[in-house]
């Protein structure tokens, strides 16, 4: 029997060779879909910040539901995706992934 770790299943390919969201690995970058209309980049910070390292919510122009929350660590972004996944803001719930790399 070995010492080495077994290794891990590859994660799904969808079409076209691309990871799913679900099976991104984490990074210091969360990306945030679904966001309701009325949250700006200060409600959104205002939640994100509770989580180490928080760094800034950045939005995208023209893009209202959707946004980037920035970490100085891995750890901390994986904290505040863990604890908010499926958390619902102004009664829709927002989708929380990794940024692709």
């Amino acid at each position: 029997m070995s010492d080495r770790p077994a290794k891990s299943a590859k994660p799904p390919t969808a079409a076209g060779g691309a990871v799913p969201d679900e099976y991104l690995p984490p990074n210091k970058t969360l990306f945030l879909r679904d966001l309701p209309e009325d949250y700006g980049k200060d409600a959104l910070a205002v939640i994100f910040r509770r989580y180490p390292g928080f760094r800034e919510i950045r939005l995208v122009p023209g893009r209202n539901t959707i946004a980037f929350a920035e970490y100085e660590e891995e750890t901390g972004a994986i904290a505040a995706k863990e604890a908010l996944s499926g958390i619902e803001l102004s009664g829709q719930k927002i989708k929380i992934t990794y940024q692709r790399q």
